[in-house]
Order: C-alpha cells, then sequence, then structure tokens
C-alpha cells in the first residue's frame, strides 16, 4: 500500500539527511489518442494505448517523460530498478541520473562521467520522537571519492544502452567521445569502456599512491581503498587527476572497491579486473521433494585480459546464508542490507526451504459456526461490496470479498459463497474489459514503457509507475479464488489471459515476450521488490509494503496451481521465497545483523537503497508503520508466524514505541499477535466487538484467524511436504496438518513427519490431531472447461546443486565393541526437566541403539551402540521461559572416527537447537561429559530429538545422559547414579548432594610466569598440527606461566571475561577446517563462550564452543567441536572467551585444527 511517492503536505523523512516537505503533485495526462480502441485478450480486452485525459509516466513538472535510452537499445523498456534513474528522468536535476546504489558502490551520473564512492558510515536519526507518532531512519552516505570519465567528456545525458537481469550499462556521448560503463548488483567493481579519449579518473582530493605497476594503480582516498585497472601496455600517469591511454583494440579500464590497501588485494582484484559481464541470468527451479526453492544466478562473462574467466562477485545476506557457495573469507563489505560477502563464480544457487502457501486458513473445530455465520452476514447482500474509487481500494475490496467466498465455502454456507463468487466475477470482469471512451475502470497498454496501467490509478501507479505488484496483487490472488470454484472462468479462452496480462506488468516470466520486460518490479539479486518507479531519490529505491509484495507473489504461486501450469505457479514460489527471506533479513533483520547497532526500532516500515526508515509515506501512526508489513492477512501471512518470540517481541517493540497498546488497525495487529498468542488476541476481539476494520479486512477473517489458532497452536517452520500448498502447526506437541488441493484429481500430500493427507480436488482438508473434526466443506462442482489452448513449455532449469555428504570421514577399523546386555528402558518422569540430568534411556523412542547395562553409567544403563542414523525422542522435555546456554552430554566411544551430533525440536528435521562434534574417548565405557553452547532457541515444552550423523560404518558412541544448562548454571556432576537407583518422576534423579548452585572454584595457584616467546608474526602456523597457546602473537586479558602437564610445560593462564588471542598467519590451505580441538583445564564450576574469528576480534565467525570445568587446574582434557563457517588460505585467527563469570575461567594449551579423516590429536 502507497510503497511508492505519495506526494502529500506532510513533512516526511527523506533518509538523505534531512526533513523534506513533500507538496501535492499532479502529472500529466496523455494527448488525444484516436487509435486507442479494445485489443481482445481472452474474453476479456486492454486499451492499445492510454486514452486521453489520463496520467501517463511523467516527470516532477508534470510532462510525459519517454526512456532515456541509446539508438541501439533493442529491449523492453523497464522501470522499477535500482538503476531507473538512469532511464527515467523524474527530477530536472537529474539529466544523467541520482544516485543508484549497486552496492558496495553508489554511483551518481553527471557530464563528465560517473561519480563513485563507498559509503560505510552508518547515520541514525530520530526525527520525530512523540509515541505513537515516532520516526526514525538509518542510511549510508560518504563524500564522493573521484570521478570516472574520459578526457575533455562533456555529455549532456547518460542513457542506457542495455540491461540484463541485475546489471544496466550506461552510455555518455558528446559527439567526439563515447564512455560506456557497466555496474550492478554483486560487482565491487565499474567496468568502462571508451572511445575518443584517455581514461580519467578525477579524485575529489590528493589521493594515497600505495602501488604503482603501470598500468594497475593501488589508492586510497577518504578511508577507502580502489584498484585501477587500465589494459596492458597503458600506464597510468598524474595523481590528482588520472589518466590512462586507451587504443580501439584495448579501450578497456576498471576500477575496483578493496577491502583493505596490501599488495595481496591488489593482486587478487586484479586478476579478475578484466573479465567484464556481458550478461547476467536468473533461472528457479521448485523441489518438492526437498520442499526448496532454488535460484539460480548465471554470469556470461568477456575476459579482455588474462587467463581467469570467473568474475570476482559479492553477495547479500540472504544470498549467503542459503548457499553453498565457496567464500573467499577475507574480501567482504559495508552496505546498507549487510555485509556482503565475496565469491570467485560465475555460477551460484541459493537454495531456500518452502512450507507452502494456503488460499486461507481452514476453520478449526472449535470456531464458532452460527457466530462466523453472522459476521459473513454483515456483508451478504450488502450493495456496497466493491469500492467505486481506484485501482488499490477495488483490488483490496476484492480481497475482502475472497475472503468471504472462502469462508462461507468452509462452513457450507452455499449460497453466501455463490453470491459472493457471482459479485466478485462482476467486478473483476468490469475491470478487465475496455469498452471505450466513458469506460470507468479499465487497463490500457502504455507502450514506451511496455506496462498495463489499470484506470483509475492509485498513489501514481500511472504518474509515476508505482505499486504495481501492490495494487495488482490483490486482483490476481481474487482471481486463483474464482479459478478454484470456476476453472472455465479462468480458462486461456474466458478471463484467464486478463489475469496474466497483470502478472506479466510487474513479473514477466517468459523472454521472449517482449509485450513486458522481465521481472519489471522484482530485483533478482536483492531479493525483493521495488515499489518506486524511476527511484529518483538520492538515496535511491524504495520498497514499503513488503506483505503487499507477497500477496503478489502469493496470489500468482496460487493462480498458478490452480491453472495446472507449472511455469506460474513456480514463479510465484520464487517470488514468495525470496521475498519472505528478503523481509526477515532487510524488514524484520531476523538475525540482528544488518541494521546499525544504534538504530533503535526492531523493524522499518519501508527499505531504501541507501538504508531504511521506521515510517511510511502517508502517516506516522505506529500501528501503520508496522502493520504496513503485515497486510493482507491470508493463508499466504503464515511466514510472519516462523518464530514465535520475534512476534512477541516485536509486539512488545510496537507498544513501548506507541505509548501503549494499538489503537488503530486492530484486525491487523491481533491477527498478527495471534501468530504467538492467540488466546491474548481472541481475547482482545471478545473485549472490542465495534472496532474499526481495516479497509482491506472482515470481522469475519479475522475471527476465524484468530480463533483457529487457537486450536492448531503455531505454524511449525520444521515440518515440509512434497506440495506448495500445505502446512503444520503445532500445539504444545500435537500437530494438525493441512493441505489444499488447486488439482482437478486428488492428491496424496506427504508430509516430513511422515503424516500424509488424502486430499480430493480443488479442496482443503486437515487431519486437527486432537480435535473433533470440522464439517466437511460442500464438494465443487465445476463448470465444464473448454480446452485451453496449450500452454508453452516452461524453459528447464538446471537441477539443484546437490547437497553434499555432512560428514565423509573414512576411518580405520575400530576395536569392535561388546555386545553390551540388553536392559529394561524405565519409565520416563511425565515432564522432563531440561535442566536436569536426562537419562538416555528415558527416551520414549530409540532408533538404531539399544538400552543397555554397562558399566559406571548413571542408574548402570545407557543407550549403547549409536550409529549413523540413530535417533533418540524425549518428550515433554521443558525449557522454561528461557533459552538454554549450553548442552552438556556424557558418552563414551573406542573409535578413533567422528560424528555430528544434531539435537532438534518436536522432530527428527525439526529447528536445530544445536550441533557437536563427537570423537573417541578412549573406551566404550571410559566416560567424558563434552560441552557445547548452544545455537538457537528452546523455550516451552517440546520432544527433543537426537540425531547422529556420520560416514563411519560401525558403532560411533555409547550415551549416558544429557543436561541442558543456562547461562550461569553450575557444570553437572560427572558422577555415576548407582545401579539399580529408582528415580522420583520429578525432578529429574541425582542421589548425590546438589552442588552449590554458585561453587566457589579452587583457587588457581599464582601460575610461574616465563618469558614470552619471540614475536611468532614472521611463524606461519600449520592450523592442522598442534598450535601451542604461548604462540600467540599477541594475548590480551591473560598471561604465559610454567603449569603442570602442560605440553612444553607452558600454557596462557588465567582466561576469563575478554580475554583474547590472536595467532597470526595461520594458513588452512585450500580446504575448510572440519573440527577444532581446544586443550583446556578449568577448576570452576561456571561455563564459557569461547569464539575462534578470522583477521579480527569481530571478523568471520569460524567456530564457538561452550566450555566448563575439568575438575583442575592442569586437569587437562581435549575439547572437539565442529566448524560452523569458513577459513581457507592464510589468515590471523582470533580467540575470544566471553562469560558472566566474574573469575578466572580455564588455563589453555593448544588448539588444533582438523579436516575430515584426520586422526584425532
Amino acid at each position: 500500500m502507497m510503497g511508492g511517492e505519495l506526494c502529500m503536505s506532510l513533512k516526511l523523512p527523506c533518509i538523505a539527511g534531512v526533513v523534506v516537505a513533500l507538496t501535492i503533485c499532479l502529472f500529466a495526462w496523455s494527448p488525444a489518442s484516436a487509435d486507442t480502441v479494445p485489443v481482445s485478450r481472452g474474453a476479456g480486452s486492454y486499451a492499445s494505448g492510454v486514452p486521453q485525459g489520463y496520467p501517463v509516466p511523467s516527470d516532477f513538472n508534470n510532462n510525459p517523460v519517454l526512456p532515456k535510452v541509446t539508438s541501439s537499445f533493442n529491449q523492453p523498456s523497464v522501470t522499477n530498478k535500482f538503476w531507473s534513474s538512469f532511464i527515467y528522468k523524474f527530477h530536472n536535476h537529474g539529466s544523467h541520473s541520482l544516485n543508484v546504489y549497486p552496492h558496495p558502490l553508489v554511483v551518481k551520473g553527471q557530464a563528465q562521467g560517473l561519480d563513485v564512492h563507498y559509503p560505510t558510515h552508518a547515520t541514525s536519526q530520530i526525527f520525530n520522537s512523540a509515541p505513537g507518532n515516532f520516526i526514525e531512519a538509518f542510511w549510508y552516505t560518504d563524500q564522493v571519492d573521484f570521478t570516472l570519465g574520459l578526457e575533455g567528456l562533456n555529455a549532456a545525458d547518460a542513457k542506457v544502452d542495455a540491461y540484463s537481469d541485475w546489471t544496466v550499462t550506461a552510455d555518455w556521448n558528446d559527439g567526439a567521445r563515447d564512455l560506456k560503463v557497466t555496474l550492478g548488483h554483486g560487482f565491487p567493481y565499474i567496468y568502462a569502456k571508451g572511445a575518443g579519449a584517455n581514461a580519467r579518473i578525477a579524485f575529489n582530493g590528493t589521493p594515497t599512491l600505495w602501488s604503482d605497476q603501470g598500468n594497475v594503480r593501488g589508492v586510497s582516498i577518504n578511508g577507502h581503498h580502489y584498484g585501477l585497472f587500465a589494459p596492458s601496455g597503458s600506464n597510468w600517469s598524474g595523481l590528482g587527476v588520472m589518466n590512462a591511454p586507451l587504443s580501439s583494440a584495448k579501450n578497456y579500464f576498471a576500477i575496483a572497491v578493496l577491502p583493505s590497501p596490501s599488495l595481496e588485494m591488489l593482486a587478487l582484484f586484479k586478476k579478475h579486473a578484466y573479465v567484464f559481464p556481458s550478461n547476467t541470468v536468473v533461472t528457479w527451479d521448485y523441489d518438492k521433494q526437498l520442499a526448496r526453492v532454488n535460484t539460480h544466478f548465471h554470469i556470461d562473462s568477456q575476459v579482455l585480459e588474462g587467463s581467469e574467466t570467473k568474475p570476482l562477485i559479492t553477495l547479500y545476506p540472504h544470498q549467503w546464508r542459503n548457499s553453498d557457495v565457496q567464500l573467499v573469507s577475507n574480501v567482504f563489505y559495508d552496505s546498507p542490507r549487510g555485509v556482503l560477502k565475496s565469491a570467485e563464480v560465475s555460477d551460484f544457487t541459493t537454495s531456500i526451504k518452502t512450507n507452502g502457501i494456503l488460499p486461507s486458513l481452514p476453520t478449526a473445530a472449535g470456531v464458532d459456526r452460527n457466530r462466523l455465520k453472522a459476521y459473513i452476514d454483515d456483508y451478504y447482500h450488502n450493495p456496497n461490496l466493491f469500492s467505486t474509487g481506484d485501482v488499490y481500494f477495488s483490488g483490496k475490496a476484492m480481497g475482502r470479498v475472497r475472503d468471504l467466498i472462502l469462508l462461507s465455502h468452509e462452513i457450507g454456507y452455499v449460497e453466501a459463497r455463490d453470491y459472493f463468487l457471482e459479485k466478485l466475477k462482476v467486478e473483476m470482469e468490469n475491470w478487465f474489459t475496455y469498452s471505450g471512451s466513458g469506460d470507468n475502470k479499465f487497463i490500457a497498454y502504455d507502450q514506451p514503457w511496455r506496462t498495463a496501467i489499470a484506470y483509475p490509478d492509485s498513489f501514481f501507479s500511472a504518474g509515476m509507475m508505482n505499486d504495481h505488484h501492490f495494487d495488482y496483487g490483490y486482483y490476481v490472488m481474487a482471481a486463483a479464488t474464482i479459478a478454484q470454484f470456476d476453472p472455465a472462468w479462468a480458462s486461456d479462452l474466458a478471463w484467464g489471459p486478463m489475469v496474466e496480462l497483470l502478472i506479466k506488468d510487474s513479473a514477466n516470466w517468459e523472454r521472449n515476450d517482449t509485450q513486458f520486460p522481465f521481472l519489471r518490479t522484482f530485483d533478482c539479486y536483492e531479493g525483493h521488490s521495488w515499489a518506486s518507479g524511476h527511484s529518483g531519490f538520492d538515496s535511491g529505491a524504495n520498497e514499503e509494503s513488503s506483505s503487499e509484495a507477497i500477496n503478489y507473489a502469493a496470489g500468482i504461486a496460487l493462480w498458478g496451481a490452480a491453472k495446472g501450469d507449472d511455469a506460474i505457479r513456480n514463479l510465484g514460489l520464487m517470488l514468495y521465497a525470496n521475498e519472505v527471506t528478503a523481509v526477515e533479513e532487510y524488514w524484520f533483520d531476523m538475525h540482528h545483523e544488518n541494521f546499525p547497532s544504534d538504530f533503535s526500532e526492531d523493524v522499518v516500515g519501508m527499505i531504501w537503497s541507501n538504508g531504511g526508515s521506521f515510517s511510511t509515506w502517508w502517516t506516522a501512526s505506529t500501528e501503520e508503520i508496522h502493520g504496513i508489513n503485515m497486510l493482507p492477512i491470508t493463508g499466504a501471512s503464515l511466514y510472519l508466524g516462523r518464530d514465535p518470540n520475534f512476534v512477541r517481541t516485536n509486539y512488545q517493540s510496537m507498544v513501548d514505541t506507541n505509548g501503549g497498546p494499538e489503537a488503530f488497525w486492530y484486525d491487523i495487529i491481533w491477527s498478527y499477535q495471534a501468530l504467538a498468542d492467540p488466546n491474548v488476541a481472541m481475547q482482545k476481539f471478545d473485549a472490542n466487538p465495534s472496532y474499526p476494520q481495516e479497509e482491506g479486512d472482515t470481522r469475519a477473517r479475522t475471527y476465524q484467524w484468530i480463533r483457529g489458532l487457537q486450536d492448531f497452536g503455531n505454524f511449525d517452520f520444521s515440518v515440509t511436504s512434497d506440495s506448495p500448498t500445505a502446512v503444520t502447526f503445532n500445539k504444545s506437541g500435537v500437530k494438525t496438518h493441512v493441505a489444499f488441493n488447486p488439482g482437478n484429481s486428488a492428491l496424496a500430500v506427504n508430509f516430513s513427519d511422515g503424516a500424509v493427507l488424502n486430499v480430493p480436488a480443488r479442496s482443503m482438508i486437515t487431519d486437527q490431531s486432537g480435535a473433533d473434526q470440522p464439517p466437511a466443506p460442500p464438494p465443487v462442482e465445476p463448470t465444464p472447461t473448454p480446452d485451453p489452448t496449450p500452454a508453452p513449455d516452461p524453459t528447464p532449469t538446471p537441477d539443484p546443486t546437490p547437497t553434499p555428504d555432512p560428514m565423509p570421514t573414512p576411518e580405520p577399523t575400530p576395536e569392535p565393541q561388546p555386545t553390551p546386555e540388553p536392559a529394561p528402558s524405565p519409565d520416563a518422569p511425565a515432564n522432563i526437566d531440561a535442566y536436569s540430568r536426562i537419562e538416555a534411556e528415558w527416551a520414549s523412542n530409540v532408533t538404531g541403539a539399544n538400552v543397555s547395562y554397562l558399566n559406571d553409567a548413571s542408574l548402570g544403563k545407557a543407550v549403547a551402540q549409536l550409529k549413523n542414523g540413530s535417533v533418540l525422542r524425549f518428550d515433554n522435555v521443558d525449557f522454561g521461559n528461557n533459552n538454554p546456554f549450553q548442552i552438556y552430554l556424557r558418552m563414551g566411544s573406542n573409535t578413533s572416527g567422528s560424528a555430528l551430533v544434531e539435537f532438534r525440536l518436536d522432530s527428527p528435521t525439526g529447528p536445530l537447537v544445536t550441533d557437536l562434534g563427537v570423537t573417541g574417548t578412549g573406551g566404550w565405557t571410559t566416560w567424558k561429559t563434552v560441552p557445547m553452547n548452544v545455537m538457537g532457541s528452546a523455550q516451552g515444552k517440546h520432544a527433543v530429538f537426537m540425531v547422529v550423523k556420520t560416514s563411519y560404518t560401525d558403532d560411533i558412541l555409547n550415551l549416558d545422559w544429557i543436561q541442558f544448562g543456562r547461562m550461569g548454571d553450575p557444570q553437572p556432576s560427572n558422577v555415576p547414579l548407582p545401579a539399580g537407583a529408582t528415580p522420583e518422576p520429578e525432578p529429574v534423579p541425582d542421589p548425590t548432594p546438589a552442588p552449590d548452585p554458585t561453587p566457589v572454584p579452587d583457587p588457581l595457584p599464582t601460575p610461574d610466569p616465563v618469558p614470552e616467546p619471540p614475536p611468532q608474526s614472521s611463524i606461519n602456523l600449520d592450523a592442522y598440527s598442534r598450535i601451542e597457546a604461548e604462540m600467540a602473537a599477541s594475548i590480551a586479558g591473560a598471561n604465559i606461566s610454567s603449569i603442570g602437564g602442560a605440553s612444553q610445560d607452558k600454557a596462557v593462564t588465567q582466561l576469563k571475561n575478554g580475554s583474547v588471542l590472536r595467532f597470526d598467519n595461520v594458513d588452512f590451505g585450500n580446504n575448510s577446517p572440519f573440527q577444532i580441538y581446544i586443550r583446556m583445564a578449568s577448576a570452576t564450576g561456571g561455563s564459557a563462550l569461547v569464539e575462534f574469528r578470522l583477521d579480527s576480534v569481530n571478523g568471520p565467525l569460524v567456530t564457538n564452543l561452550g566450555v566448563a570445568g575439568t575438575g583442575g587446574w592442569t586437569a587437562w582434557r581435549t575439547v572437539p567441536m565442529n566448524i560452523l563457517g569458513n577459513a581457507q588460505g592464510e589468515h590471523s585467527v582470533f580467540m575470544t572467551v566471553s562469560t558472566n563469570y566474574t573469575e578466572d575461567i580455564l588455563n589453555l594449551d593448544w588448539i588444533q585444527f582438523g579436516k575430515i579423516g584426520d586422526p584425532i590429536p
């Protein structure tokens, strides 16, 4: 809603550092068009041009504007791109372009070429601090570093010469000189070709020249570092202005922003500098068996010099988190979207799990049918179902009626369903028919901009090309619902082609259909859409209502599913998966890594190319700033509830900023709150029977949603299925599976937790475990459908990149484990306290292992012979209200192999709590307690699944017990319980005296100081050999000491909170490590988080692990941990210690990294 530019007499932040007054804008009307005639499309039609008197794409002075393109440009003109100010001149002062943000660089066209800089400084500012009207924004800005151009260039304009899926080539021509510049997302380079003059780089100040290799220079300016690359045989000259000769044969040059001013970095960027991208292509596929959407990115390149054929690119956070691409560990950049990481590739794939899209929630057993019917009757036979207004508010009315159709159908209210269905068809057919002069609702095709514009337009969807995907999403969603009940209406001989006209306007998936550009509004590389048509702001492009963009994607997916058109369905799934992932990264910052640290809000209302703002275009209302990224609430909105804790935090943030609970858009806010706390939301609904409804919502939808979630529980993200229209809910361990079948024949839907639903054609069913099944909806009798025109075969997309085997660890044949004596499994407590000892034999289900009598095991029993694929399930494990900090696992193993042990919630593939690498302990009953910090979240009561993964072919471990720990909890006792002891059901038994909750550790004897070794900076360290602690090049918060039992009789001692060790020149070679081992000792009862990072204390994380007491300051123990990040080549490795324990926490003897297959050190 209103996601583009709404010009009003309001003061709103424009993010560029000032508050500007926006004024009412009136846009140019089209001249008389005598040849505007209806163009038939199926049963409908559209206007062949924009009729006289209607607004057309215009500039700020109300003049019609045409695309700024060169004479050789031969592609469909396009808007809504991050670079659109090159092609769409909106402002007088933007003749060449306004700021364009390919990231990490920022550029701006001017007469002499391209201004370039790298913004690294984030500024946050509060514009209005009043409760309920709070506005805050952040943006990245810096001064211009230099202008890239040609000597003497003075062009009146810059025009678009060509574009591809995430690059653009702009052209400057002054009659004597011609400059073509290519830039794009993911490229830290600017690629240039010139004719008629030498290459020219004019700096904004005097740069520091730190490397001059003739045709290659390394320079620094304003704290930023660049590489300049001219053709071989050419040489850069000058300082404040640098020039390099170009020839007709070698007319190219490039600049790159460098992460650091080193010769090694310059050499890396030189290797790729002459690999110019010539085309970028995105494709996608949907893997229903793995329930994943795979988006494939391919770069075609022109190699101008050298043997390198692959470019050096950067990836956004939503890409590198969801790809197995090999990253360059020391090349990363700041950006308004978060940290960009780098790779040397021409191809990579992101793979995003999809949990399904529903047209609506099913009606739960607990929904009062009579009450729901009464809410439906508020609209039944209402003559004012539809707005007489513009395209946006007509669409919202369609969404409201769509909901009423589905709700009526759910409760068997057939006459109401059919009434609403007929009214919706009439309204859509009115929009989908152009009858000539005097038509009050119609669609027109604008040839210059290759776009379909609906009139009356809304929020400058015509005058600025804003919001087409927001507007048309409501129409496509409504059409998909009609298709469910009347397939003939949606056929290619009827109204289907008009629906697909609206899809193609903003998301054309067929490259050979040049009536529309490919994926107009969707930025395939940044992962989300842009609402602004011209992007003519110093802050670049913008997008406000992320949820309406997702509504458009969901509508496309449901329309394609209803039509049986996999190409359209998969388009919608790709848009949906990427938009949702981008929302979680860039609107909600759910990883807490992308917003600047001084930005006070948890979310933004809109994003800009250079930042984000807690605001909207039309209001400072806190509820609306939050709600604009929630509405409309449909069956596709469940992604908002993936993390109930985030829902609660975000809701509370809204209350805090608002100065109290919601006082507007109640239905939207309550529906969102119900995703975490439906009982609270239901109380509010019941207590406010006359609340004002949001424009596109109904009480019927709000009641059915909130009351349904009371029955169903939370959206269960851990369960997937082989259908794109199926989801799972979980209420205290009781699952409800829901599946919608839009097809014409029955369908069996298989869920990843083993459930199967057999769904009749064009129906939605649920198993609603533990509740009475609601009455089945009435069968839908389809109208006979004429044979449609065959749709073209979709372009096949490549198979997804196979996931590598997690642990291919060939090992020597171990000593066989004696067959343990089977033991009966004792009854577990009805409720298990996560923070007390959980005996392995309490597992309610054991797969691939046995409960056995074993020496020295607690209670004399353990689960033995765990191997690859073994799974233990512990039911009713109560984590309370606080997430655990650590897990302790008491195990024995006589192998030299290793395994990955995962702990997950509610299913073997559910949310990951943590995982840890385990190795041999020296014997099958040589028990050791292995600590590990928790990576995920766990609150409340859950089934906990322990899963063993290894390529080792024999038994890998025996398990005695597990125990979770909160921050500050004492380390669990290792003393075994006596065999035959009978535990009390609650709490978990421990016959030994309970330790003091805050034990006083044995005092660490003051170690004898030893002379520090010579500086290590000149020593190369092999990561895969033992690295003595005392070889650290720098030690903060600890000491090198002589101490008993340590290797070389020395160790680093007295490490505590804040201690940092730096090891320089650690060489990982070409392969990332699989594990790390640290040999440590501790006499405390506390625990600590130890992190290993590359190149700085805040650098890329290699791994982290939780450590606890070993029983003494010289009771040395080797603790293994699997690697979480990547490490290749040579780096400084920083080890940091974090703990709330106030005393010394550990001594460190040595560390060692291990590759897959390496022996245990």
